[in-house]
């Protein structure tokens, strides 16, 4: 669940996956034999296009596997609802990693553990990482488990009105540097020509 660049997770965060369409295709196959229903939803925020693209190319991997999958676009408010009370086989969300890499909000009946499910041992291990800083055991008993499968990592960011001027030291590690330098660019209409007004946030 940890981004692979991650220095203590380094050669342990993600299991060493190859895609082997055939053997799954069997294993789908047998499945289906033992009564397993091959019909998926995958729930995803229409309002974003590019998670839009990544279920369509979920669904169509899966498709060729033997699963039925369809894709569900619904705006934002649906999306929420089907998310927090189900209707769905999967969706696609999330989530910002916080700097204490505290997951238990994602798992176990945490805050944002919608359709997660951990067992009590990948909590234990979880547990363990937090008291020892080793994450070894937790991240082989997450590859194991995969309660939910993480499709994609991206650095951390920070959004604001267009019309603040940051400064230059700002970071994404203290967000608040030289915040007493941040700027806020006012336009207004003074007897018909615009003027600049610059003020201390």
């Amino acid at each position: 669940p940890f981004h692979p660049a991650w220095y203590g997770a380094a050669g342990k965060a993600c299991a060493n996956l190859t895609f082997r369409q055939n053997a799954a295709k069997e294993l789908v196959n047998t499945l289906k034999a033992a009564g397993l229903n091959s019909n998926l939803t995958l729930a995803v925020n229409k309002e974003n296009n590019i998670r839009v693209r990544m279920a369509n190319e979920i669904a169509n991997e899966l498709n060729q596997v033997g699963f039925s999958c369809t894709v569900t676009q619904l705006d934002f408010a649906a999306y929420t609802s089907a998310v927090q009370y189900g209707g769905y086989n999967l969706y696609i969300g999330e989530l910002s990693m916080p700097h204490n890499f505290n997951l238990s909000y994602l798992l176990k009946s945490g805050q944002k553990s919608f359709g997660i499910t951990a067992s009590d041992g990948l909590m234990t291990n979880l547990n363990n990482f937090y008291r020892t800083g080793i994450p070894t055991y937790f991240l082989t008993a997450f590859n194991d488990e995969l309660p939910f499968i993480p499709l994609c990592y991206r650095s951390g960011m920070a959004g604001f009105s267009a019309s603040f001027k940051v400064p230059a030291q700002t970071t994404f590690d203290f967000a608040f540097s030289d915040i007493e330098q941040t700027t806020k660019t006012v336009t207004r209409s003074v007897s018909s020509e615009d003027t600049e007004l610059s003020s201390e946030a």
